[in-house]
């Protein structure tokens, strides 16, 4: 696996918090590596307790939701996005072993994915 850019991924990982922070009340489809529907819709919220923190709870209003429980919710800090990123980025190069990884290595994987996909901040085209 190839570890990209520090200041790159941080700057994703604030683009992130901005973005998701400013939307309220909306669901987000989770992630999966091997093409099918991971099960379910979540939100996510930046922390009121610590804005380095974004909140993964069950969707408000789609069908299914994933099964995440509300207290307390799932917490993605910026070490755990930047090894999903990471992870994701090997992922769109095709790297050998990626999707092994992916399914065992972190379980916010589908989560921050899923935010990634929604906000389109990493994609496929600008991968080298």
């Amino acid at each position: 696996m190839v570890t990209h850019d520090k200041q790159d991924i941080k700057e994703l990982w604030k683009t992130l918090k901005q973005k998701v922070g400013d939307i309220r009340y909306t669901d987000y489809v989770s992630f999966s590596v091997s093409g099918h529907d991971k099960g379910g819709y979540f939100s996510a919220k930046v922390s009121d307790d610590d804005d380095d923190v974004i909140e993964i709870y069950p969707a408000f209003k789609q069908t299914p939701s994933c099964k995440i429980s509300m207290r307390p919710p799932m917490k993605v800090k910026y070490k755990d996005f930047k090894v999903v990123a990471d992870l994701y980025i090997s992922y769109l190069r095709r790297d050998n072993g990626i999707r092994e990884i992916m399914h065992t290595d972190i379980f916010v994987t589908t989560y921050v994915i899923g935010l990634i996909h929604h906000f389109e901040l990493i994609k496929e085209t600008t991968i080298e």
